[in-house]
């Protein structure tokens, strides 16, 4: 009993002398439940050339921050998938035609997935923003608004990001990223959705602010508490 005490207590400090890290870490746990499997739309909008439609099937299990997207359509890259751990520090890609997997270089986690704008390391749960940016509370009467500013030994690929959210259920509707107090992009969730307890975005769409190209990620189908397979994440297993 003593020490279940101990326990709320210890949590009640750290929410009152760290409260914007731990508003953070809420955020972070709402937009990422547990164990979840869905069917994703992909939508790659150019300014400049004709916009490209993919379908995907996507696994997650955000307790071990483990990532698996099987490709479903178009033809061309049908059955190719790619496995992200660890804040996608850790990706390998299995490619359908020559029936290989392999680990891809560390840099490329922030580049696109399928020349998208979204990025390998957006798939994940994002734990090192806690590590690797300052965290602000910004006064709103509205909404909640955390201010994220990169530590000076941090990896982090923006040197700030803001984060709109709503104080209801902690769950964002926008995030903004800096570099050099530019907004280079700005992810937008929409079309918001309960299920039980659980709170997510049907729609999500990532802009670019310098090329003007954007992502929509449309949920087309969804399901919670998966159990998943021990092989589900084994970059051995890949193949299909």
């Amino acid at each position: 009993m003593r020490r279940i005490y101990l326990l709320v207590l210890f949590n009640f400090l750290y929410s009152q002398f760290n409260q914007p890290l731990a508003i953070l870490d809420s955020v972070i746990n709402r937009m990422t439940p547990s164990n979840t499997k869905g069917i994703i739309k992909q939508v790659n909008k150019y300014p400049d050339k004709k916009e490209r439609t993919f379908m995907y099937e996507y696994y997650s299990d955000n307790e071990n921050n483990m990532q698996l997207v099987r490709y479903l359509a178009p033809k061309k890259v049908k059955n190719n998938a790619f496995l992200v751990k660890n804040n996608g520090n850790d990706i390998w890609a299995y490619f359908y035609r020559t029936r290989r997997v392999r680990k891809l270089a560390s840099h490329l986690s922030k580049q696109g997935m399928q020349n998208s704008e979204f990025s390998f390391q957006d798939l994940g749960r994002n734990d090192d923003w806690l590590d690797d940016y300052n965290v602000f509370l910004d006064k709103n009467d509205t909404n909640i608004i955390l201010r994220l500013e990169s530590k000076i030994k941090s990896k982090s690929s923006y040197t700030k990001m803001i984060i709109s959210a709503n104080r209801s259920d902690y769950f964002p509707f926008e995030i903004m990223y800096f570099n050099d107090d530019v907004n280079e992009k700005t992810l937008t969730l929409s079309d918001i959705k309960t299920h039980q307890e659980l709170v997510y975005a049907k729609i999500m769409k990532m802009k670019n602010n310098l090329t003007k190209a954007e992502t929509l990620m449309i949920i087309e189908d969804i399901e919670f508490d998966i159990e998943f397979d021990k092989d589900t994440f084994n970059e051995n297993k890949l193949k299909k």
